[in-house]
């Protein structure tokens, strides 16, 4: 049997339905209007996972407005001569739920042959993390604009929202803040350079300490300190979880550990926020996401941030293309992939 080819999506990466299969992420409605439909997550938590909502996951987004998305490497992957599979999943919720939901997808759809794994941005780290668990489900990996390193993108969502289009409301803040996904992203070193001052001075904060979100005032404790209720409770839960989805992909190289070969799609050409500054001259009630310098990158993560560890020795392949759009650069994809072994 031929290497089958799974494809998993980044963070926002696919529709999101009501039992109906009425879409309510993300098409032109959504971009162009403000209506806003019900998108966040309930934020109280059932022993160790986060209430559901009635929502599920769709297809990929292929393209929103014209502006492809998957769409390109997905109409490329259906001309292999090899089964595809895609891999959706609600992308807001704890990635620890959803790594169980990969591998149980992969003994399904292969439950004898090893896979090859195309991932774009988050589903990155869901593969690494179900790849150090179980090695010998895999043949090979492509990483697609993976955040392996920290980044700080996340804070501005959750601390100012994310304007869609002219939609300022379907991921406000408070939507934001109820992902347990996004939590994922933050660094888990107190003093990582990426938070400083304005004498350009780096700010001591545990990014996994909710005692330090409200001191410092992020997300919704800018406007509100509510150290008792349930805002913090759902902090707590999704820190602890997000904490121990990263050790997942984080952790040193165990003894006798070798993983598939790997090969990285990484963003060089664009500038990418990667530093943010506590009451700089730009500041959204206490912090300025603008004006700090950037790296080079993708435009959402660096390309530091971008690369595996070295320890798996990866091969590392560039492209000029955004971050949303990194798989559509079907050179540099068919490049990478062919440095793989054959399947």
């Amino acid at each position: 049997m031929k290497t089958p080819l799974i494809f998993i999506h980044g963070f926002k990466g696919c529709a999101l339905q009501d039992p109906q299969k009425r879409r309510l992420w993300l098409d032109a409605r959504h971009v162009l209007t403000a209506l806003a439909p019900p998108l966040a997550l309930p934020i109280h938590w059932e022993q160790h996972c986060q209430a559901h909502d009635h929502l599920k996951p769709g297809p990929p987004l292929t393209h929103v407005l014209g502006v492809k998305i998957y769409g390109p490497f997905l109409k490329w992957a259906a001309t292999l001569e090899r089964p595809v599979h895609v891999f959706a999943y609600d992308w807001r919720r704890d990635n620890n739920e959803t790594t169980e939901h990969f591998e149980r997808f992969l003994d399904t759809v292969s439950p004898t042959t090893p896979v090859q794994v195309v991932a774009h941005s988050m589903g990155g780290l869901i593969t690494m993390v179900a790849m150090r668990r179980r090695p010998e489900r895999f043949h090979s990996a492509l990483f697609a604009g993976t955040p392996f390193g920290a980044g700080l993108v996340m804070l501005k969502d959750m601390h100012a929202g994310l304007p869609i289009g002219f939609n300022r409301r379907i991921m406000s803040a408070a939507t934001n803040f109820s992902f347990a996904s996004a939590f994922t992203f933050y660094p888990t070193a107190p003093n990582d350079h990426r938070l400083t001052n304005t004498q350009d001075q780096i700010v001591t904060h545990d990014w996994y300490n909710p005692a330090d979100w409200v001191r410092h005032a992020m997300g919704p404790f800018a406007s509100q300190r509510d150290t008792q209720g349930q805002l913090l409770e759902h902090l707590s839960r999704s820190l602890h979880a997000a904490r121990r989805f990263r050790y997942g992909f984080e952790a040193p190289q165990r003894q006798g550990e070798r993983l598939p070969p790997l090969a990285a799609l990484v963003g060089d050409k664009r500038p990418t926020a990667d530093r943010i500054i506590k009451n700089g001259p730009r500041s959204v009630r206490g912090y300025d996401f603008d004006t700090a310098p950037r790296s080079p990158g993708d435009g959402i993560v660096s390309l530091y941030s971008a690369m595996p560890p070295l320890w798996t020795n990866p091969k590392v392949f560039t492209s000029q293309r955004p971050h949303s759009q990194l798989l559509n650069d079907l050179t540099a994809v068919r490049r990478a992939l062919e440095s793989l072994p054959s399947v």
